[in-house]
C-alpha cells in the first residue's frame, strides 16, 4: 500500500483539513459503541501481591544473612 495519501494529508494546512471535513459528523451511537469495544477490565491485585512476595524474598535473604553473620 502507498502511503501517498497520508504524506498530502499531513502536508495540508490546518484550515484546508477543517474546511474539507466541516460537514462530516459522527453518529450519536458511535461514541458508545467504541466505548464497549474498548473499555478497560477492573484493575486487579495481581501487581500488589507480586510486590509483596519480592519483599517478603528480598527480607528473608537480608534475615539469612544477619542470622549467620551473627552466628559466625
Amino acid at each position: 500500500m502507498a502511503f501517498d495519501e497520508f504524506d498530502h494529508i499531513d502536508g495540508c494546512p490546518d484550515d484546508e483539513l477543517t474546511r474539507a471535513f466541516a460537514g462530516i459528523s459522527a453518529p450519536a451511537r458511535l461514541a458508545a459503541s467504541v466505548m464497549n469495544r474498548v473499555r478497560m477490565p477492573a484493575p486487579t491485585r495481581m501487581p500488589e501481591i507480586l510486590d509483596a512476595i519480592g519483599w517478603m524474598g528480598i527480607l528473608s535473604v537480608a534475615a539469612c544473612l544477619a542470622f549467620f553473620v551473627i552466628l559466625k
